[in-house]
Protein backbone atom coordinates (compact mmCIF):
# COMPACT_ATOMS: atom_id res chain seq x y z
CA UNK A 1 0.00 0.00 0.00
CA UNK A 2 1.34 3.43 -0.96
CA UNK A 3 0.31 6.44 1.11
CA UNK A 4 0.89 10.15 0.56
CA UNK A 5 3.46 11.43 3.01
CA UNK A 6 3.06 14.94 4.35
CA UNK A 7 4.67 14.76 7.76
CA UNK A 8 5.63 11.87 10.03
CA UNK A 9 5.70 11.92 13.80
CA UNK A 10 7.77 9.82 16.18
CA UNK A 11 6.64 9.49 19.78
CA UNK A 12 9.09 8.52 22.54
CA UNK A 13 7.64 7.09 25.77
CA UNK A 14 8.10 9.06 28.98
CA UNK A 15 9.38 6.98 31.90
CA UNK A 16 7.26 8.99 34.33
CA UNK A 17 3.82 7.34 34.71
CA UNK A 18 0.57 9.28 34.55
CA UNK A 19 2.29 12.15 32.80
CA UNK A 20 2.12 12.74 29.11
CA UNK A 21 3.04 9.43 27.54
CA UNK A 22 4.96 10.67 24.56
CA UNK A 23 6.91 13.44 22.95
CA UNK A 24 6.32 14.08 19.28
CA UNK A 25 9.29 14.73 17.07
CA UNK A 26 8.48 16.29 13.71
CA UNK A 27 10.58 15.06 10.84
CA UNK A 28 10.22 18.07 8.56
CA UNK A 29 11.18 16.41 5.30
CA UNK A 30 9.90 19.37 3.32
CA UNK A 31 13.06 21.39 3.91
CA UNK A 32 15.32 18.74 2.40
CA UNK A 33 16.09 19.06 -1.28
CA UNK A 34 14.76 16.44 -3.66
CA UNK A 35 18.03 14.50 -3.66
CA UNK A 36 17.94 14.13 0.12
CA UNK A 37 14.33 13.05 -0.12
CA UNK A 38 15.08 10.30 -2.62
CA UNK A 39 15.22 7.60 0.05
CA UNK A 40 14.65 7.89 3.81
CA UNK A 41 14.59 4.90 6.17
CA UNK A 42 13.16 5.02 9.70
CA UNK A 43 14.67 1.98 11.40
CA UNK A 44 13.74 -0.11 14.47
CA UNK A 45 10.64 1.95 15.18
CA UNK A 46 7.35 0.85 16.73
CA UNK A 47 4.50 1.63 14.32
CA UNK A 48 1.05 2.40 15.73
CA UNK A 49 -1.67 0.76 13.62
CA UNK A 50 -4.99 2.42 14.61
CA UNK A 51 -7.04 0.45 12.08
CA UNK A 52 -6.18 -2.91 13.62
CA UNK A 53 -5.59 -1.41 17.08
CA UNK A 54 -2.14 -2.81 17.59
CA UNK A 55 1.52 -1.83 17.61
CA UNK A 56 3.95 -3.27 15.09
CA UNK A 57 7.23 -3.52 16.97
CA UNK A 58 10.76 -3.10 15.59
CA UNK A 59 9.78 -1.99 12.10
CA UNK A 60 11.63 -0.24 9.29
CA UNK A 61 9.78 2.27 7.11
CA UNK A 62 11.09 3.21 3.67
CA UNK A 63 10.14 6.59 2.22
CA UNK A 64 10.70 7.11 -1.47
CA UNK A 65 10.52 10.77 -2.44
CA UNK A 66 7.24 11.98 -0.89
CA UNK A 67 5.65 8.53 -0.60
CA UNK A 68 5.65 5.95 2.17
CA UNK A 69 6.88 3.08 0.05
CA UNK A 70 7.44 0.02 2.25
CA UNK A 71 6.89 -1.09 5.83
CA UNK A 72 8.34 -4.28 7.28
CA UNK A 73 10.17 -5.90 10.21
CA UNK A 74 13.63 -4.50 10.83
CA UNK A 75 16.25 -6.47 8.93
CA UNK A 76 13.94 -7.33 6.05
CA UNK A 77 14.61 -4.06 4.22
CA UNK A 78 18.06 -3.33 2.84
CA UNK A 79 19.22 0.23 3.52
CA UNK A 80 21.37 1.30 0.56
CA UNK A 81 24.52 3.34 1.00
CA UNK A 82 23.84 7.07 0.99
CA UNK A 83 20.23 6.82 2.10
CA UNK A 84 18.95 9.07 4.88
CA UNK A 85 18.53 7.01 8.07
CA UNK A 86 16.43 8.02 11.08
CA UNK A 87 16.94 5.87 14.18
CA UNK A 88 13.56 4.97 15.67
CA UNK A 89 14.57 2.63 18.51
CA UNK A 90 12.32 3.00 21.58
CA UNK A 91 10.13 5.48 19.70
CA UNK A 92 6.67 5.22 18.16
CA UNK A 93 5.65 6.21 14.65
CA UNK A 94 2.02 7.32 14.39
CA UNK A 95 -0.22 8.39 11.50
CA UNK A 96 -0.70 12.14 11.35
CA UNK A 97 -4.01 13.43 12.67
CA UNK A 98 -6.70 15.82 11.42
CA UNK A 99 -8.73 18.40 13.35
CA UNK A 100 -12.06 18.37 11.54
CA UNK A 101 -13.73 21.46 13.06
CA UNK A 102 -11.83 24.69 13.68
CA UNK A 103 -12.41 28.39 13.10
CA UNK A 104 -9.01 30.02 13.05
CA UNK A 105 -10.35 33.56 13.38
CA UNK A 106 -11.45 32.67 16.93
CA UNK A 107 -9.26 31.44 19.77
CA UNK A 108 -12.22 30.26 21.86
CA UNK A 109 -11.33 32.71 24.62
CA UNK A 110 -13.46 34.91 26.86
CA UNK A 111 -14.18 37.50 24.17
CA UNK A 112 -14.40 35.21 21.15
CA UNK A 113 -18.21 34.83 21.14
CA UNK A 114 -19.74 38.32 21.49
CA UNK A 115 -23.03 36.90 20.21
CA UNK A 116 -23.28 34.88 23.44
CA UNK A 117 -21.34 37.03 25.92
CA UNK A 118 -21.62 40.79 25.40
CA UNK A 119 -18.02 41.95 25.84
CA UNK A 120 -17.58 43.56 22.40
CA UNK A 121 -17.70 47.05 23.94
CA UNK A 122 -14.53 46.24 25.87
CA UNK A 123 -12.93 44.04 23.19
CA UNK A 124 -14.11 44.94 19.67
CA UNK A 125 -14.62 41.98 17.37
CA UNK A 126 -12.25 43.49 14.81
CA UNK A 127 -9.48 43.69 17.41
CA UNK A 128 -10.09 40.10 18.48
CA UNK A 129 -9.84 38.84 14.90
CA UNK A 130 -6.70 40.89 14.19
CA UNK A 131 -5.07 39.53 17.36
CA UNK A 132 -5.78 35.96 16.28
CA UNK A 133 -4.50 36.68 12.78
CA UNK A 134 -1.17 37.93 14.19
CA UNK A 135 -0.86 34.77 16.30
CA UNK A 136 -1.80 32.38 13.50
CA UNK A 137 1.71 31.09 12.81
CA UNK A 138 2.20 30.11 16.44
CA UNK A 139 -1.21 28.38 16.55
CA UNK A 140 -0.41 26.37 13.41
CA UNK A 141 2.98 25.38 14.80
CA UNK A 142 1.28 24.08 17.93
CA UNK A 143 -0.91 21.84 15.79
CA UNK A 144 2.24 20.20 14.46
CA UNK A 145 3.65 19.88 17.97
CA UNK A 146 0.85 17.45 18.85
CA UNK A 147 0.83 15.56 15.54
CA UNK A 148 -2.04 17.32 13.72
CA UNK A 149 -1.03 17.88 10.10
CA UNK A 150 -4.38 18.86 8.57
CA UNK A 151 -7.16 21.15 9.78
CA UNK A 152 -10.62 21.90 8.39
CA UNK A 153 -11.60 25.53 8.95
CA UNK A 154 -15.39 25.65 8.90
CA UNK A 155 -15.72 29.39 8.51
CA UNK A 156 -13.32 32.33 8.68
CA UNK A 157 -13.38 35.84 7.18
CA UNK A 158 -11.89 35.88 3.70
CA UNK A 159 -9.42 38.61 4.73
CA UNK A 160 -7.99 36.43 7.49
CA UNK A 161 -5.76 34.52 5.09
CA UNK A 162 -3.35 36.35 2.82
CA UNK A 163 -1.60 35.16 -0.31
CA UNK A 164 -2.70 31.79 -1.61
CA UNK A 165 -6.48 31.64 -1.97
CA UNK A 166 -6.39 27.85 -1.62
CA UNK A 167 -5.30 28.45 2.01
CA UNK A 168 -2.36 26.10 1.76
CA UNK A 169 0.22 26.69 4.45
CA UNK A 170 3.96 26.25 4.55
CA UNK A 171 6.15 23.41 5.85
CA UNK A 172 6.05 24.75 9.43
CA UNK A 173 2.28 24.42 9.69
CA UNK A 174 -0.47 21.91 8.90
CA UNK A 175 -2.37 21.85 5.64
CA UNK A 176 -5.49 23.99 5.93
CA UNK A 177 -8.71 23.35 4.05
CA UNK A 178 -10.86 26.45 4.46
CA UNK A 179 -14.46 27.24 3.66
CA UNK A 180 -14.34 31.04 3.75
CA UNK A 181 -17.13 32.89 5.63
CA UNK A 182 -20.05 30.89 6.99
CA UNK A 183 -23.29 31.28 5.08
CA UNK A 184 -26.33 31.80 7.27
CA UNK A 185 -29.90 33.08 7.07
CA UNK A 186 -29.41 35.60 9.87
CA UNK A 187 -26.05 37.01 11.00
CA UNK A 188 -25.80 37.34 14.80
CA UNK A 189 -26.06 41.01 15.78
CA UNK A 190 -22.57 41.13 17.30
CA UNK A 191 -21.05 40.06 13.97
CA UNK A 192 -22.96 42.49 11.73
CA UNK A 193 -21.37 45.39 9.83
CA UNK A 194 -17.81 44.11 10.27
CA UNK A 195 -16.85 44.46 6.61
CA UNK A 196 -13.77 42.39 5.79
CA UNK A 197 -13.71 41.06 9.36
CA UNK A 198 -17.15 39.47 9.12
CA UNK A 199 -17.12 35.68 9.54
CA UNK A 200 -20.77 35.39 8.36
CA UNK A 201 -22.54 36.14 5.09
CA UNK A 202 -26.33 36.38 5.01
CA UNK A 203 -28.31 34.49 2.39
CA UNK A 204 -32.08 34.94 2.27
CA UNK A 205 -32.97 33.21 -0.98
CA UNK A 206 -31.81 30.39 -3.22
CA UNK A 207 -30.55 32.99 -5.73
CA UNK A 208 -28.36 34.60 -3.07
CA UNK A 209 -27.17 31.19 -1.94
CA UNK A 210 -26.07 30.32 -5.46
CA UNK A 211 -24.15 33.61 -5.79
CA UNK A 212 -22.36 33.19 -2.47
CA UNK A 213 -21.46 29.55 -3.15
CA UNK A 214 -20.03 30.62 -6.52
CA UNK A 215 -17.97 33.27 -4.69
CA UNK A 216 -16.57 30.63 -2.35
CA UNK A 217 -15.73 28.38 -5.31
CA UNK A 218 -13.96 31.24 -7.11
CA UNK A 219 -11.42 31.35 -4.28
CA UNK A 220 -10.65 27.64 -4.70
CA UNK A 221 -11.99 26.61 -1.33
CA UNK A 222 -12.47 22.93 -0.69
CA UNK A 223 -15.91 23.22 0.83
CA UNK A 224 -18.65 25.63 1.92
CA UNK A 225 -20.42 25.80 5.28
CA UNK A 226 -24.05 26.73 5.96
CA UNK A 227 -24.64 27.67 9.60
CA UNK A 228 -28.30 26.98 10.48
CA UNK A 229 -27.69 27.11 14.23
CA UNK A 230 -27.71 30.92 14.36
CA UNK A 231 -31.10 31.31 12.67
CA UNK A 232 -33.56 28.52 11.91
CA UNK A 233 -32.53 26.44 14.92
CA UNK A 234 -33.79 29.16 17.24
CA UNK A 235 -37.31 28.91 15.88
CA UNK A 236 -39.95 26.35 16.81
CA UNK A 237 -41.18 26.02 13.26
CA UNK A 238 -39.53 25.09 10.02
CA UNK A 239 -39.33 27.85 7.45
CA UNK A 240 -39.68 26.62 3.88
CA UNK A 241 -37.65 29.56 2.57
CA UNK A 242 -34.71 28.73 4.79
CA UNK A 243 -34.91 25.08 3.79
CA UNK A 244 -34.88 26.25 0.17
CA UNK A 245 -31.63 28.07 0.93
CA UNK A 246 -30.26 24.86 2.45
CA UNK A 247 -31.11 22.89 -0.68
CA UNK A 248 -29.65 25.58 -2.97
CA UNK A 249 -26.36 25.70 -1.05
CA UNK A 250 -25.94 21.93 -1.22
CA UNK A 251 -26.95 21.65 -4.88
CA UNK A 252 -24.81 24.56 -6.07
CA UNK A 253 -21.89 23.47 -3.91
CA UNK A 254 -21.83 20.05 -5.51
CA UNK A 255 -22.18 21.54 -8.99
CA UNK A 256 -19.12 23.69 -8.24
CA UNK A 257 -17.17 20.68 -7.01
CA UNK A 258 -17.34 21.69 -3.33
CA UNK A 259 -18.08 19.58 -0.30
CA UNK A 260 -20.88 21.04 1.81
CA UNK A 261 -20.89 21.23 5.61
CA UNK A 262 -24.10 22.03 7.50
CA UNK A 263 -24.07 23.23 11.10
CA UNK A 264 -27.32 22.59 12.94
CA UNK A 265 -28.63 21.48 16.32
CA UNK A 266 -32.14 20.42 15.31
CA UNK A 267 -32.97 16.90 14.23
CA UNK A 268 -35.45 17.98 11.53
CA UNK A 269 -32.89 20.27 9.91
CA UNK A 270 -30.21 17.61 10.13
CA UNK A 271 -32.54 15.16 8.41
CA UNK A 272 -33.28 17.66 5.63
CA UNK A 273 -29.56 18.33 5.16
CA UNK A 274 -28.84 14.63 4.83
CA UNK A 275 -31.75 14.15 2.41
CA UNK A 276 -30.44 17.00 0.26
CA UNK A 277 -27.00 15.40 0.20
CA UNK A 278 -24.75 17.36 2.58
CA UNK A 279 -21.27 15.90 3.02
CA UNK A 280 -20.59 16.93 6.63
CA UNK A 281 -23.10 17.33 9.44
CA UNK A 282 -21.87 19.34 12.43
CA UNK A 283 -23.46 20.03 15.80
CA UNK A 284 -25.11 18.38 18.78
CA UNK A 285 -28.49 17.23 17.48
CA UNK A 286 -31.40 17.76 19.89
Amino acid sequence: MVNYLHKIYIMKPNVKPFIKLGLFFLLAFSFFNQAALAQVFITHVNVVDPIHQKILTDQTVKIQGTLIDTLGPAGTLVVPEGAQVVEGKDKFLIPSMTDGAVQLFSDGGFSSRPDQLAVSTQVPVQSEIEKNKLGLKDVLRRYLDVGITSVFDLGTPGSFFTGNDSVQSGPASPDILGAGPLLCYQVPTAFKNLGKYGPFVEVHSPAQAIREVSEVASHHRGFVTLDMACSIDSEAREDSEQLAVLKAVITEGHEKGLKVAVLTTRETNAQSAVEYGCDYLIGDIA
